[in-house]
């Protein structure tokens, strides 16, 4: 898992101490289970005298500064108590129109090149209405339409052929990197 933690699955289901192993009811677990908002799938069985849970996670896409809550890859926001590390913040809104379309673009951003991403700016042009700019960790800047999202994953490729320079990647609209001065 990587938002809920095991102290939090073991709340979700309740379970009772005193409860006989045999009473356990693998369906009323998963149903449980299926109440909390990051949980996409959860599968309970029982075996001898063991209790497997297996549970798929909404992938958390990014943190909303506006409204302190995280977008996850189903398209619904979330408020948690507790910070998400290891996701951007998206630093302005996103028109709805290209909200979703961007969440499944980005959930198929390899999670190395989706972890060196640290902010995200919906930033649309008048010719591209689809346009973002990707603030990245080691300090690159990457614009980037909904269409040409996929080249994202040839980010590590594309860095080290720069010779560690410094500064904005042009994949929205062909492919050419002009350094910071």
């Amino acid at each position: 898992n990587e938002i809920l933690k095991e102290q939090e699955i073991l709340e979700l289901i309740n379970l009772d101490d005193y409860l006989k192993f045999y009473q356990i009811d693998c369906n009323k677990l998963e149903k449980r289970l299926k109440t909390s908002p990051l949980v996409k799938k959860a599968e309970v069985s029982k075996s001898f005298l063991s209790l497997k849970i297996n549970i798929t996670e909404y992938k958390a896409m990014w943190y909303q500064e506006y409204d302190d809550t995280i977008m996850l890859s189903n398209g619904k926001s979330v408020n948690l108590s507790k910070k998400i590390l290891g996701i951007p913040s998206l630093i302005s809104d996103i028109d709805d129109k290209y909200k979703q379309r961007f969440i499944d673009e980005l959930s198929k951003v390899d999670d190395n090149v989706f972890a060196k991403i640290s902010e995200i700016s919906y930033e649309p042009s008048e010719i591209d209405k689809e346009r973002f700019l990707l603030y990245m960790n080691d300090q690159n800047y990457v614009y980037i339409n909904l269409s040409r999202m996929n080249y994202l994953n040839k980010y590590d490729d594309l860095m080290p052929e720069l010779e560690n320079k410094k500064g904005i990647l042009y994949l929205d609209s062909g492919n050419h990197f002009e350094i910071k001065k």
